[in-house]
């Protein structure tokens, strides 16, 4: 009753048992596999394209200090500029994870020993992020300075609006 039972693959006959057929889903699997894995490979590409995000932005501040008692200025460096960058994965960050803007901040008053404030600061920021993965640099721009104590006098009664 239960005999040999043939199966047909690829051009040849195959005898086997009844307890060594396969089912019809088995035997399709030889060659549905390659399909379900490129069918995979190109989802799985597409979703990561379309999480794919570009961010810029531009931003000036007037004046950026670290000791914020004195307010004049003595000018060391003009138009100096550094760029730090932070990378993450799956959002924990690689290095030391401080902010870009204040490590890009920090080293342009590094570049003078007698600096402690910048004016005229440009901030450029730009971001790449493809999902797991995102990069963020900034770029800053300004005139290095250091700050010098400013000694005001007031002015004899009557004598407000004279300069």
């Amino acid at each position: 009753m239960y005999g040999e039972v043939r199966l047909r693959r690829g051009g040849e006959n195959t005898a086997m048992t009844y307890h060594d057929a396969r089912t019809g889903r088995q035997v399709r699997g030889r060659w549905w596999r390659p399909v379900a894995l490129r069918c995979a490979v190109i989802g799985n590409v597409t979703l990561v394209l379309s999480m794919y995000g570009c961010v810029g932005s531009r931003d000036e501040i007037p004046f950026v200090a670290f000791d914020a008692e004195r307010t004049g200025t003595k000018m060391l460096r003009p138009g100096a500029q550094t760029t730090a960058c932070r990378t993450r994965i799956l959002g924990s960050a690689v290095g030391d994870g401080t902010s870009p803007v204040d490590r890009a901040l920090r080293a342009l008053v590094a570049l003078d020993g007698e600096a402690d404030a910048l004016t005229k600061v440009t901030i450029e920021t730009r971001s790449i992020g493809l999902g797991f993965f995102d990069r963020t640099c900034v770029t800053a721009r300004a005139d290095v300075v250091r700050t010098i104590s400013v000694v005001r006098l007031p002015a004899p009664p009557g004598h407000e609006g004279h300069h």
